[in-house]
């Protein structure tokens, strides 16, 4: 007879964690599981999991990476300046884009290197190349493949030497990319 297992997440303490029924199984959740909960419907989960993923720091680096071309939508919120007044939603709504995963990710990465996610108003990308009175919030597939190119450079860097160093350097991650957050 097969005995049926429960697994769900909560969030306790600021930790996400596994409730098991299981005995002697972990109750960590492991970082590609938090970073895998960013891609949630539900806002709730895709929302804690930008906590803990901020909370575990440069570690959830190279998870982060894995998401790149993950173009699902990203339902949490927690991403920009809470004071910001920037629309997020999570469809397109009035020409704003819904935010792909891949761009919260982009984001995240920014914020463990700048330890806060308050760095920008939004998590929408903008070409930095074009005359500010041009630039739009964008999620363009363009925006994003130079964006990452960017941070795959970075993180070769980083990788190196470490977080530390590169912020001492002021080796910003999307220093080379021509593109920031709005």
């Amino acid at each position: 007879m097969k005995s049926l297992l429960l697994f769900f997440v909560v969030f306790t303490s600021g930790q996400f964690l596994f409730a098991s029924k299981c005995p002697g199984t972990s109750n960590a959740l492991l970082d590609e599981d938090v970073v895998a909960a960013l891609g949630s419907t539900s806002s709730e989960e895709a929302s804690r999991a930008v906590a803990e993923v901020m909370r575990r720091g440069e570690r959830m680096i190279p998870h982060l990476i894995r998401m790149r071309g993950c173009r699902s939508v990203f339902f949490g919120a927690g991403l920009g300046n809470p004071q910001s007044s920037q629309l997020i939603p999570a469809k397109s709504v009035a020409g704003l884009p819904a935010i792909p995963v891949e761009q919260a990710a982009l984001y995240l990465i920014v914020g463990i290197y700048n330890q806060n996610l308050s760095f920008a108003e939004s998590p929408y990308l903008v070409d930095l190349a074009l005359r500010p009175e041009d630039r739009k919030a964008s999620t363009s597939k363009a925006l994003n493949r130079r964006a990452w190119k960017a941070i795959l450079a970075w993180n070769r860097r980083r990788e190196d030497r470490n977080l530390e160093n590169a912020r001492a350097n002021n080796d910003a991650p999307l220093k080379e990319a021509m593109v920031g957050f709005w």
